[in-house]
């Protein structure tokens, strides 16, 4: 429900200004591959580090998705809802390449490698429910929303 969150957010903000941003779906691939990079390449770091990494990281690659669209619109070529629209079809592609390439487990061969403990949020009371809830809903409350 987190990455839908801040998904929906992703969404909402631009609307406020008269954006149209349907470009959220490639965007939350784009942050999630490179989260998942930095979940695989700095595994071994302690969780208090390695967790605000994989969250900056996943708004880096987010945001350098969303940075195409901006910049086509910006220099007059192409208006923003066409551009994100078609980059949704392109983020799939690009996440598949390194799901099903580079991060392959060598011990299995249809799954991806496995993410060290620290690079998971601390679940609440002992439940399926992660910090991630609280995170994406102060998302929700700082925007206005």
């Amino acid at each position: 429900m987190t990455p839908l969150l801040l998904t929906a957010l992703a969404v909402a903000l631009p609307a406020r200004v008269g954006l149209i941003n349907v470009g959220g779906e490639g965007q939350l691939y784009m942050g999630a591959c490179l989260a998942t990079w930095g979940a695989l390449t700095f595994g071994a770091l302690p969780a208090w580090l390695l967790l605000p990494i994989m969250i900056l990281l996943g708004m880096v690659g987010g945001a350098a998705w969303a940075l195409i669209p901006g910049v086509l619109r910006a220099r007059g070529i192409v208006n923003e809802t066409i551009s994100t629209l078609l980059l949704n079809s392109v983020a799939p592609m690009i996440v598949s390449f390194f799901v099903f390439g580079y991060w392959h487990s060598p011990m299995d061969t249809n799954k991806t490698s496995v993410f060290s403990p620290s690079a998971r949020l601390p679940t609440l009371f002992g439940t399926r429910v992660d910090l991630g809830l609280i995170l994406g809903s102060g998302c929700w409350a700082c925007s206005g929303w």
